[in-house]
């Protein structure tokens, strides 16, 4: 009978004594960690100043995390709960949970999270603080559509601003680049206004507008970036390369002005930017520079570059004058290599026209710059090289003969063979290997499948 009055006592005890229930409950289910942490987050109400003093307790993150979930808690409160949860480093446990509560309940918090995290960036808040508020928006962007999702990306668009206005980085779990891309075209006036920040990560910004900018935004953001760049004494190389990237018309004399006035160091990175972009109306500049042999030979070489790339063919013919003209023989098969960079297989016999046929070659260099640079352009080029067998030039031959025995096909063999009374022979070569005797010994190579 004592016993029974005693769980009887008990039993009223609980109607009668919630605080009570709650000590017994908590002590019979300690085996059962989430059934005690239920019961602990029951004896205390969830209030901010309850969840402020869990953020530095033991159990506090898990009482945080109840009250996240616990769907008969006011929203505002969950939310609060949720950042503070974030600020303990639990901001996948945040996401992990939010995916799994039903739309509904899900919606209500998100709702709560962005009014939260919009005042936190409104305020100005500290810079963590500010990370931290960005960083929650873009975990539950996903979740969110119409004025709300507008609302939301203004509020991200207002942090990164104002990261980069006091640090000129973007700190935090969610890259710039990622949160960008997700934004969109929306976010190209923002990217626009950074560029003009002395401290912000020019290069960066100039590869993100080329994906969701368009052609006034790009234009603007260069503009901008320009005037950075006439104000910085020693341009870093970020903001070169994004010169290069947004190069509009004032950007492009700006850098041309570089590579003719400023220091070799400062001209070989205005060079190089000039190269990232197409710029055929750069022909006869790209061209003019690297003929010119008293450019710094760092400059030069980004001349030449240049020179292959911003014009397609048209810097064909300028170039071919330079193999011509040139008395330094590297000079001739450089620029070579930038013929076939502008004009591809095309340029093949172009700038082999600029050597002179009776000069004398070593087998060596004839392999190194003329053969190894023309294989590079592979089977593309085997049209051009089995019509450069009747050409009347014997280096021309001999090129079209050795790069065959890399690029043909054993069908080639019989192309060659039309050559073995080809008694032609390149100056500097031995005797021993006149064009005939190269032809015979590729085709018998050909032929084999070899």
């Amino acid at each position: 009978m004592i016993r029974k009055s005693a769980r009887f006592n008990i039993s009223g005890a609980r109607k009668r004594s919630p605080f009570l229930w709650c000590v017994l409950g908590t002590v019979r289910l300690w085996a059962l960690p989430l059934a005690a942490v239920l019961a602990l987050a029951a004896c205390e109400k969830v209030s901010p100043e309850a969840i402020e003093r869990w953020k530095s307790t033991v159990k506090g993150p898990d009482k945080l995390q109840e009250s996240f979930v616990n769907g008969a808690i006011d929203p505002s409160l969950r939310a609060q709960a949720a950042v503070a949860l974030q600020s303990l480093g639990k901001s996948e446990l945040v996401a992990k949970d939010l995916k799994g509560m039903p739309d509904g309940d899900r919606s209500e918090v998100v709702s709560a999270l962005l009014k939260l995290h919009a005042a936190t960036i409104a305020a100005a808040s500290t810079t963590a603080l500010v990370q931290d508020a960005r960083d929650g928006l873009f975990a539950i962007r996903d979740y969110t559509s119409g004025a709300e999702r507008s609302s939301l990306d203004a509020s991200l668009m207002a942090a990164i601003e104002q990261q980069m206005m006091a640090s000129g980085k973007l700190g935090g779990s969610q890259s710039l680049s990622k949160i960008v891309e997700a934004l969109g075209e929306d976010s190209a006036p923002l990217l626009v206004k950074l560029m003009a920040l002395p401290k912000a990560p020019h290069a960066e910004l100039a590869d993100l507008l080329a994906k969701v900018g368009d052609e006034p935004s790009k234009s603007q953001a260069g503009d901008a970036l320009l005037i950075v760049a006439r104000k910085t004494h020693a341009v870093e190389p970020g903001i070169w390369r994004a010169l290069g990237l947004l190069a509009n018309p004032s950007i492009v004399k700006y850098l041309q002005e570089q590579v003719d006035k400023s220091s070799w160091q400062q001209a070989e990175q205005a060079a190089r930017a000039l190269g990232l972009q197409p710029h055929p109306e750069l022909a006869e500049f790209a061209v003019s520079r690297a003929a010119n042999g008293k450019l710094h030979g760092n400059v030069r070489e980004e001349m030449f570059t240049l020179a292959g790339t911003c014009c397609r063919n048209s810097t064909v013919p300028g170039l071919s004058n330079i193999i011509k003209r040139s008395n330094d023989a590297l000079v001739k098969y450089r620029t070579y290599e930038a013929i076939l960079k502008a004009a591809g297989p095309q340029g093949i016999e172009a700038g082999l026209d600029g050597f002179p046929a009776k000069a004398a070659y070593k087998p060596e260099d004839v392999e190194d710059f003329l053969v190894k640079e023309t294989v590079k352009l592979g089977e593309s080029a085997r049209p051009a090289l089995l019509a450069l067998l009747k050409a009347n030039s014997a280096l021309k031959r001999m090129v079209a003969v050795l790069c065959l025995a890399k690029l043909g096909k054993p069908d080639d063999a019989r192309h060659l063979r039309t050559l073995t009374k080809d008694k032609g022979l390149v100056k500097g070569f031995p005797k021993g290997r006149s064009v005939g005797q190269e032809a015979v010994r590729v085709a018998s190579l050909l032929a084999k499948g070899a």
